[in-house]
């Protein structure tokens, strides 16, 4: 059987039983060996197991019914079960990712209003049942995971939606291994259950405005554990060096002399990685303090111009594809290898830069932040040319991040990018710490 870690629990039990039901052994109307049974065949997790029934359940290959034997359905087809079972794994990029989460809002806020509306007596025993259960587990991160799992479930099957609850099934099943890591720590568990015990509260009093608002609420807390428990983070800044241009510091405090140690520093506010305000340009332009930070955090689109020559412009037909894609709003990181001349004269001096047909055409399109590599988007050497690209980019309050590092590690072409400035009242610029969540 192969291991759990290379392959899904749900290709593991699709195989099994696609075997099963196409030599005979399990037909139509056959009841399911037990769960213990099947955990020990299979090589799974309760949790795992659990997860993988509910996917075959939500297709139709098997009848599950809380307190009733699970059998295969009396309408279970092959074809059905090859074409349903293709590998549907939620990919890791950041945009799937989100396409994800908003798919479990629509779903289960509305299948919570409607269970509110539409529970029975013996549903309402079965998920005060759940929470009693879930209460003992709190220290066991297994069987909570699955009493969490099943809580949901049953909310499901109280909706009385039989597309709702199959829908609801196969998104869950993407979410498997990060249901596991959202229960693994003790408080993260009473936390889950404080929000199961409210979003019950509600549908119990028939509340389903307030069912609804609990479960988007709830699934606002998964997203953020989720996102934490499936990121990596890529650190895009370069280290703030004594030495380095615009970068001195003095030692004013010392643990020997004074008991705690305290710097001095003095930082050129375009130091190594930092971000340009329209007042780097404008004496009345906008300032670093007041950079809007919904610009500073969000999805980021990474274009891999390759690696670029010396005093390269960078020009529309250079983004390829990505022209069309680009729209109102995105931020846009060029990943063009210069970083390979950090530390060197070159670095300043070579820099590829961003031709003025782009610039017009990053204020046309309505982009929000351009980040790059060189210390600059323009030349520096050439006052006329650094000026008129600053302007262009600047005056459409277009948000510039310049002197990024490690986009080579970037495979995706989306990634969560946030840029965080020092709030340097009426500043032109500050030196920021960029990061890609990836």
């Amino acid at each position: 059987m192969p291991e759990e870690s290379k392959v899904s629990a749900s290709e593991v039990i699709f195989h099994y039983f696609r075997e099963k039901i196409k030599s005979g052994e399990l037909k139509p109307g056959d009841p399911l060996p037990s769960e213990r049974t099947l955990q020990k065949k299979l090589g799974v997790s309760r949790f795992s197991l659990r997860e993988g029934l509910a996917r075959l359940n939500a297709i139709g290959a098997i009848d599950t019914h809380h307190g009733k034997t699970t059998r295969v359905s009396q309408q279970v087809n092959m074809d059905s079960l090859k074409n349903v079972f293709l590998p549907m794994q939620a990919k890791s990029d950041t945009q799937s990712r989100g396409d994800l989460d908003e798919a479990r809002v629509v779903l289960e806020t509305e299948i919570a209003g409607l269970a509110a509306q539409r529970h029975t007596e013996k549903d309402l025993e079965g998920l005060r049942s759940n929470l009693h259960a879930a209460e003992l587990a709190l220290n066991e991160e297994d069987t909570f995971g699955s009493l969490d799992l099943e809580f949901h479930e049953r909310i499901a099957d109280a909706a009385r939606n039989r597309f709702f609850n199959q829908m609801h099934a196969v998104i869950r099943d993407q979410l498997e291994s990060v249901m596991k890591l959202h229960a693994n720590a003790e408080e993260q568990r009473r936390l889950i259950l404080k929000k199961n015990k409210d979003l019950f509260e509600a549908i119990e009093a028939g509340d389903a405005r307030a069912a609804r608002q609990l479960a988007r609420d709830h699934l606002g807390v998964f997203k953020t554990h989720y996102t934490l428990a499936m990121a990596t983070i890529i650190d895009l800044t370069h280290s703030v060096t004594p030495g380095d241009r615009g970068i001195e510091f003095e030692d004013s405090h010392l643990v020997d002399r004074d008991g705690w140690n305290a710097r001095t520093w003095h930082l050129y506010s375009h130091s190594n990685t930092h971000m340009d305000a329209p007042k780097h340009f404008f004496n009345e332009g906008n300032t670093i303090d007041n950079t809007p930070l919904e610009v500073c955090i969000g999805l980021a689109w990474v274009i891999d111009l390759g690696m670029v020559e010396a005093r390269q412009l960078h020009t529309v037909e250079d983004l390829g594809a990505y022209a069309e894609k680009i729209q109102k709003g995105d931020r846009i990181l060029l990943k063009t290898g210069w970083e390979r001349t950090f530390g060197s004269d070159e670095f300043r001096d070579g820099l590829p830069r961003i031709s003025k047909e782009l610039a017009e055409w990053f204020v046309e399109k309505g982009v929000s932040l351009i980040g790059v590599e060189p210390p600059s988007v323009a030349d520096v050497n050439d006052l006329l040319e650094v000026t008129e690209i600053h302007q262009i980019l600047l005056g459409a309050n277009i948000t510039i991040v310049e002197s990024l590092k490690n986009l080579h590690l970037i495979k995706q072409d989306q990634v969560e990018f946030i840029a965080l400035p020092l709030k340097l009242k009426d500043g032109d610029g500050s030196p920021v710490r960029a990061l890609a969540i990836v």
